[in-house]
């Protein structure tokens, strides 16, 4: 590469490689190492011969190849890009092609036809959801580690080497039948993620009994984001984890009981969740249908149970306080979030909810001032409590109370409970509080809060408490 076009690639790009016009040592030893050259960003402002020069320099070494779409249409030429990306398959070792238009897309899905022997990982999303009917790469991508595909819903790469695999807002995805055959062709899997923003379920073969349980032996993180029951309960029935995968279900709408007949027999979700050695279960919208969901946690799990105002189905949803959770046996649940209720818990409400959890360490409240006050009273040890206080949440580590509005007196109540819980053995580890931006804690002083934790945060916020960052309060 010519000085002129050196200089030229730094005007151009903002990197570190502007260390090479400090002097000429730095210019000579920059610009003569391969190893710093395999890194490249194209640009919407795309010069081929600039691009070609930059990877003569990495000589044979494998190249990352990184684009941002979405440019202005005079400035961008997606066929030019996507033609430079497809001419030096041989040579890429890792791809993102990321924000991508519909022209973009289409363009790069069409263009990228020849296989990419050696790339380990691809990264490709779309601003707006679309189903695409050519495979990137013809699909044949055998040495294919990670593949990171949003907004898209194309066929699956071929790999066995396969070791990350998450989709995202994937709105159309074809058949489970279908989804299992490329599980079996990764074995050595170790992160799945699928977000299947769809409500249309996946339609299961004609003969399931033949279909064999997907064995994920290396499996590390699950993660699967479905709108029904259904397609959980399959996903849960023909994959078969190992004792250290991390699980986490998310039912984006629960609208139906969760007792399923799959395979001619009826199957609960409490038969199948007893195969998952640690899972997180949310549940968005009905808490009525949670209660079968909470009845298979006799392991480590995780609940988080969010009903917002504004939901379709909230205003008619079954008030909270009037389901049972007596019979409820959490021995092993570790963490519970409670956020956005609309009606408010009473103090019997959150007793019945806190005696079974005996192994209960963290503890996330984000709703209404009363049900907060109404927690300060159920755990504070006083001899008019409902129940004994004293032993409810004595494992209780980490307390987290968010989107407090003009609560300032049942925060007052809450840290008072706590201080005096405090007394009797209960010491938190970490306590975080979003106070409205006038919101004070004069009352409760250094002194006394590191009495109740041993660390506290506080956060301030106005209009949008869910986006903050801590701060160490003052």
């Amino acid at each position: 590469m010519s000085d002129h076009l050196t200089r030229r690639l730094l005007r151009t790009q903002r990197s570190w490689l502007s260390i090479t016009q400090v002097c000429t040592y730095w210019r000579s030893l920059i610009t003569n190492n391969p190893a710093f050259w395999t890194n490249l960003k194209l640009r919407a402002f795309f010069n081929r011969q600039l691009a070609a020069a930059f990877l003569r320099r990495a000589e044979n070494r494998l190249i990352d190849l990184r684009y941002r779409g979405s440019g202005n249409p005079p400035n961008r030429d997606p066929l030019l890009i996507a033609s430079f990306i497809d001419s030096h398959t041989s040579r890429i070792k890792g791809l993102s092609i990321v924000q991508l238009d519909h022209e973009e897309t289409e363009v790069m899905v069409r263009r990228l036809c020849t296989p990419a022997l050696r790339l380990q990982t691809l990264e490709i999303s779309a601003v707006r959801r679309r189903t695409v009917l050519y495979p990137i790469f013809t699909g044949i991508l055998p040495a294919l580690q990670d593949f990171r595909m949003t907004g898209l819903c194309t066929a699956l790469p071929q790999s066995s080497s396969m070791r990350v695999l998450i989709l995202e807002s994937s709105h159309m995805m074809r058949s489970f039948g279908w989804i299992l055959e490329c599980l079996h062709e990764m074995p050595f899997l170790e992160v799945l993620h699928v977000n299947q923003l769809t409500q249309y379920p996946y339609t299961l073969p004609q003969d399931p009994t033949h279909i064999l349980p997907v064995q994920l032996a290396r499996l590390k993180s699950f993660a699967w984001t479905s709108w029904i029951p259904k397609d959980l309960t399959a996903v849960l029935e023909y994959i078969v984890f190992p004792p250290t995968a991390n699980v986490k279900l998310h039912f984006c709408y629960l609208s139906i009981p969760l007792t399923i007949a799959l395979h001619d027999k009826s199957v609960s979700l409490q038969t199948i969740a007893s195969r998952v050695p640690a899972a997180i279960l949310i549940v968005s919208k009905d808490p009525k249908y949670a209660t079968a969901i909470l009845q298979s946690a006799d392991h480590q799990l995780e609940l988080q149970w969010s009903w917002r105002e504004g939901q379709p189905g909230a205003a008619s949803a079954r008030p909270f306080e009037r389901i049972t959770f007596n019979a409820l046996l959490f021995l092993s649940l570790r963490q519970l979030s409670v956020h956005s209720l609309r009606r408010e818990l009473k103090e019997t409400d959150w007793a019945n909810i806190l005696e079974s959890l005996y192994s209960l360490e963290t503890l996330d409240v984000g709703a209404n001032v009363m049900t907060v006050r109404h927690l300060g009273a159920a755990l504070s040890p006083s001899d008019h409590a409902v129940t004994s206080s004293v032993y409810l949440c004595a494992q209780l580590k980490h307390l987290k109370i968010v989107h407090l509005q003009r609560g300032e007196r049942c925060l007052h109540e809450l840290l008072s409970s706590l201080m005096r819980r405090s007394r009797v053995g209960l010491k938190l580890r970490s306590l975080a509080l979003a106070l409205p931006k006038d919101g004070e804690l004069v009352s409760h002083p250094q002194s006394i809060l590191r009495a109740i934790a041993d660390e506290v945060k506080v956060q301030y916020h106005t209009l949008h408490p869910q986006r903050y960052s801590w701060q160490p309060s003052s």
